[in-house]
């Protein structure tokens, strides 16, 4: 049951998502679209500090005996909170100027999914690509890293957790600053810099780790959730504007929704089997190069949507 209500979960994941950052770009300024839509790509690793920290606060006030039997339910339970938020604002926002838009002219929005399907094929291709490389750099950071530290490299899990909380918080601050980048020099200069720095530290990151020295740990961690931002700052902005208007709610939906699903998704599952194949962490720096492949050819055959006004 928790497995099917995952599935669920991530599949409306990728509607909230498009939402969140249609709603965003489209109600704010244009020459501010790749920072408006990087609000809520810092959304995972603030969420991530919220819950660790949540966790955290939890345990140190019960027993561990007290924290495995329930104490663990309490941050589940106080999510409804946010739920609330969510219901609230969701009733508050109007429709965008540009969907009103839409409308007025009486264009057909009657069946979009079948639209983006029958016509939009390469751009949903194109759109879902460059978020594979980000999602299993993601996985690797904020999942796979931990298990591999205390399991594998037999280090505390304090040292683990301390490197990941640090990193997904320069995360949460320097992906705003990457969208903003991407308005002035645009989205595919820098998710492609993004790319090729990710390349490189992948193959650094295990060679760091395995010298099981607290400050290499710690600095192999926090710099890849650095780099990762470049990759994940401008791509919001990215996805929504490969379509228009008319499309542009499930399109994204799409492209973000199938991208989760064969990037992030799989890669710790992937992470696992391939290290328990191969003994060797050479071969899942390889498997992370391929993922940024995807995302550096997806964006190499996009067009430039930074500077050129949202299609109608």
């Amino acid at each position: 049951m928790l497995i099917a209500l995952r599935f669920v979960q991530g599949a409306a994941l990728g509607g909230e998502w498009a939402g969140a950052v249609l709603l965003s770009v489209e109600h704010g300024r244009q020459d501010r679209r790749g920072l408006n839509a990087a609000w809520a790509q810092a959304g995972p690793s603030a969420g991530t500090l919220l819950a660790t920290g949540s966790i955290a606060a939890i345990s140190l006030g019960m027993s561990a005996d007290a924290f495995q039997s329930w104490g663990w339910r309490i941050p589940f339970l106080a999510s409804i909170v946010l739920v609330g938020f969510g219901l609230w604002l969701r009733v508050g926002v109007a429709e965008t100027p540009l969907f009103r838009d839409v409308l007025a002219r009486h264009v057909n929005t009657n069946a979009p999914l079948g639209e983006v399907l029958r016509t939009h094929r390469r751009r949903l291709l194109i759109a879902g690509g460059s978020r594979i490389g980000s999602d299993v750099m993601y996985s690797l950071l904020a999942a796979f890293s931990l298990t591999y530290l205390t399991t594998v490299l037999q280090q505390s899990k304090g040292l683990a957790l301390g490197a990941v909380s640090i990193g997904v918080a320069v995360n949460a601050v320097t992906i705003p600053v990457c969208g903003h980048l991407s308005d002035r020099f645009g989205r595919r200069r820098v998710g492609g810099l993004g790319a090729l720095l990710a390349l490189g530290w992948g193959f650094a990151f295990f060679r760091m780790l395995e010298t099981r020295e607290p400050g290499w740990i710690q600095s192999a961690v926090v710099s890849g959730f650095f780099i990762h931002a470049f990759l994940y700052g401008p791509q919001a902005s990215f996805i929504i504007e490969q379509f228009p208007t008319r499309v542009r709610y499930s399109g994204a939906s799409i492209a973000y929704t199938w991208a989760g699903v064969f990037g992030g998704g799989i890669a710790p599952l992937m992470f696992g089997t391939l290290l328990r194949a191969y003994d060797s962490s050479v071969v899942l720096s390889l498997y992370l190069g391929a993922a940024l492949s995807v995302t550096g050819l997806s964006l190499l055959l996009a067009r430039e949507t930074a500077h050129m006004p949202l299609e109608r």
